[in-house]
Order: C-alpha cells, then sequence, then structure tokens
C-alpha cells in the first residue's frame, strides 16, 4: 500500500496553508483505505470458515477412511493444525492488523485536524496584534477590576 503515516499526520507548522488545503484529501485516502481494509477482513473472515469447513470434511473422511474413533476434540486439534487452515487464519490476523492500523491513522488525522486549527487561529491571532508578545489589552488590570466589582459588597443606603 502507498502511504506513510507517521508523514502525513505530522504537522508542518511553517507550511499551515499547504496543510489545510491537502488536509482532506489526506483524511479521504485514509479513511478509504481503512474502509478496504474492512472490506478484506471480512473477505478472510469469511475464507476461513469454508476453509475450516472444507479442511474438516476431508479430515473426517480421512479418519474414517483410516478406521480412527473421531471424536469433536481430535477434530478440532486436526483443524486447527491444518496447514491451509492457520495459512487462512494468519492472512485473517494480518487483514485485521492492517485495519486496526489503518483505524488508528484515521483517529491521528482527526487530531491533526483539530490541531490545524488551533494553529491557524493562534497564527491568526498573532498576525492581528501589533506586539504578538503583549495582548492588546491589559487583562491583568481587567481581571482584577472584574473581580473587584462580583465581590465587592454593595454599601448599605
Amino acid at each position: 500500500m502507498d502511504y506513510d503515516i507517521q508523514n502525513d499526520i505530522t504537522i508542518d507548522q511553517y507550511h499551515l496553508e499547504k496543510e489545510c488545503i491537502t488536509m482532506a484529501g489526506t483524511y479521504f485516502r485514509y479513511a478509504d483505505l481503512a474502509r478496504e481494509a474492512k472490506s478484506t477482513v471480512s473477505e478472510k473472515s469469511d475464507l476461513v470458515k469454508v476453509i475450516t469447513a472444507e479442511r474438516s470434511i476431508a479430515i473426517r473422511e480421512s479418519l474414517t477412511n483410516d478406521g480412527v474413533r473421531i471424536t469433536e476434540g481430535i477434530m478440532k486439534s486436526a483443524v486447527e493444525a491444518d496447514l491451509d487452515v492457520r495459512q487462512a487464519m494468519k492472512e485473517l490476523r494480518e487483514a485485521e492488523a492492517t485495519y486496526l492500523r489503518l483505524s488508528a491513522a484515521v483517529a491521528a488525522l482527526e487530531i491533526k485536524k483539530s490541531e490545524l486549527d488551533n494553529l491557524v487561529k493562534l497564527r491568526c491571532n498573532s498576525y492581528y496584534v501589533e506586539n504578538a508578545s503583549k495582548p492588546t489589552a491589559d487583562i491583568a488590570s481587567e481581571s482584577q477590576s472584574m473581580y473587584n466589582r462580583h465581590t465587592m459588597t454593595p454599601l448599605p443606603r
């Protein structure tokens, strides 16, 4: 697959405009890959069931022809040990791992979207502030004034 999750979830704070422009496309690509991976998991799961059933029938016939008394324990062990069944299970686990990784990437892109929004707001705020290190209003005195208004008891009349 053609993706680089670590690179795609990283924010280049010096090119926020580019990051914002490409965000929707990147998100869609990973969401679509996650959808495909989920479909693959379903297909592999169905394949495991089919292979298990086919191998179970073949093993049961083979044991019967050999005159072996068949119990559920013997059948379960024989089916689980079958190479075709083990291969199908391995492919299912790999498909599930891919799906979980892509789902985590989609969640990380949600966080990236939120962080991009915050960074753009911060950048715009400092753009409109004359001196980014000094707030436009005297927040400390304004807060003290509000505190005094709310905590002072009114004078008796």
